[in-house]
């Protein structure tokens, strides 16, 4: 049995599914699972990749005890003969190591701004064979700091160890996800006929540590790698995620759905193949969104659906009639389209949509 649903808006007029969306208890539902984890950490990824370019601050270094100590808007930064610790604003807290190496000995180099008697740049020589330790602020809230290589000097005695932070993880950008805690890709370059000439690099990860891994460079010259330190600022709706359902098409882009601890309503995402979000979306309405399914269709049209006890979802026309409901989202996040399902009874349990653009709900 098949109910039929004409979706029209006063203007324009939206018809989902060419104009039929068929909803079965008997159609057949592919349904991919995976773990919530994983996927919570694929979208945290994502969403870190974009960082924070709203947050601008001029980090400076104070002398404290035997260290160092600075404030961003995200965390406090301390900086000393161990190495960083990071204690993010919202809790939990991460402390960097230089694994292998000898004690920091920190020194500034670069005086800070205003009346105060910081440093906007410390330093610490020899870290390793060749190797110096440059810490200093980034524009937007981070903390950068560099090894710098003389000639000769091998990048493969760095490794970077991460206590405190749980698991250590490898994002699809090449970021390292620590927590909270990101620390970025590392950029390393040399400097030839005054032009800095980026040298490829990327982490090597092994349980709490990561090592460096370069491409070819020029040994006769210095080296200077680069990663940079800061704390992902998710939107408050997706701090903490629970995914429900996920689903890919075959461009190799990733989409997934489910709920926030913060709110009753759904989440739909689409991030790229390298991990960047495309967008995200919340569906709901003044009562509470469960049981999320997705799928999406050849052209890239993303339907969701789920089970709800809203009497005002953003629905094309009328008034609540049924348990469940299917919403319609345009290949850039934009909904085009939203029904009630089925009598006040039933349960979405399902969802599917074919190459003809459509759905079917179990």
């Amino acid at each position: 049995m098949y109910w039929n649903y004409g979706w029209v808006t006063e203007s324009p007029t939206v018809v989902l599914g060419s104009g039929t969306t068929k909803v079965s208890a008997g159609a057949h539902c592919r349904r991919q699972e995976l773990q919530n984890e994983k996927l919570a950490f694929l979208i945290f990824a994502a969403f870190a990749a974009r960082g924070n370019p709203s947050a601008k601050a001029i980090v400076q270094f104070e002398p404290a005890g035997s260290g160092f100590v600075a404030g961003t808007p995200q965390a406090r930064w301390q900086i000393d003969a161990s190495g960083i610790a990071i204690r993010p604003a919202r809790g939990g807290s991460v402390h960097l190591r230089l694994e292998g190496a000898d004690a920091l000995r920190l020194h500034g180099t670069r005086p800070g701004t205003g009346a105060a008697s910081g440093y906007a740049e410390l330093r610490a020589d020899g870290v390793y064979p060749g190797t110096d330790f440059v810490v200093y602020g980034d524009p937007h809230g981070g903390i950068e700091y560099d090894f710098v290589l003389a000639p000769g000097a091998d990048p493969r005695a760095i490794r970077i160890s991460f206590a405190g932070a749980g698991q250590v993880r490898l994002a699809p950008s090449g970021d390292l996800l620590i927590g909270t805690i990101i620390q970025r890709k590392p950029f390393a370059y040399q400097i030839r006929n005054g032009v800095r000439v980026e040298v490829p690099s990327r982490y090597v990860v092994s349980g709490q540590s990561a090592g460096i891994e370069t491409g070819e460079y020029d040994k006769s010259q210095p080296l200077v790698i680069d990663p940079v330190l800061t704390v992902a600022d998710l939107p408050e709706s997706l701090r903490a995620i629970s995914v429900d359902a996920i689903a890919a098409d075959s461009q190799g882009n990733l989409y997934a759905a489910g709920r926030t601890a913060q709110a009753a309503d759904l989440f739909v995402a689409k991030l790229s193949p390298s991990g960047a979000v495309l967008f995200s979306a919340r569906f709901g309405g003044s009562g509470v969104e469960s049981d999320a399914q997705l799928a999406v269709d050849s052209v890239g049209t993303v339907y969701l659906a789920g089970n709800t006890d809203s009497p005002d979802l953003p629905v094309n026309s009328g008034a609540k009639t049924g348990g469940g409901f299917l919403a319609r989202f345009a290949s850039d996040g934009a909904l085009t389209g939203a029904v009630y399902v089925g009598s006040e009874k039933d349960r979405v349990r399902g969802l599917d949509a074919d190459g003809a653009g459509i759905a079917y709900v179990v």
